[in-house]
C-alpha cells in the first residue's frame, strides 16, 4: 500500500485494491457457505428425523448471519469508497 509520508511533498492516494478484492471474495464465500448450510438443513430436515424447534432455530440463526454478513460488506464496501487522499 502505498502512503505518503507526512513531511514528502508528494501527494500519494491509500491503496484500498487488496481491501476490495478481500470484499470480493469474502461476499462470494458468505454467499457459498449460506446456500451450502441451507442444502444441509433441508436435507437434514428431509431425510434424518430433525425436531422442528431446532430447524427453526438453524434456520434464523442462518437468516440472522447472512443479515450481518450482508450489512458488514455493504459498510466495508462504502469504507473503500470513501477513502480520502493524504497530503
Amino acid at each position: 500500500m502505498a502512503a505518503a509520508r507526512r513531511g514528502s511533498t508528494s501527494s500519494a492516494m491509500l491503496s484500498s485494491v487488496p481491501l476490495q478484492m478481500l470484499l470480493c471474495l469474502s461476499g462470494m464465500c458468505d454467499s457459498l457457505y449460506f446456500l451450502a448450510t441451507l442444502l444441509m438443513m433441508t436435507y437434514k430436515s428431509q431425510v434424518f428425523s430433525y425436531p422442528h424447534e431446532y430447524l427453526v432455530l438453524d434456520l434464523t440463526l442462518l437468516l440472522l448471519m447472512g443479515i450481518l454478513e450482508a450489512v458488514r460488506l455493504y459498510f466495508g464496501e462504502l469504507a473503500v469508497k470513501t477513502i480520502k487522499y493524504l497530503r
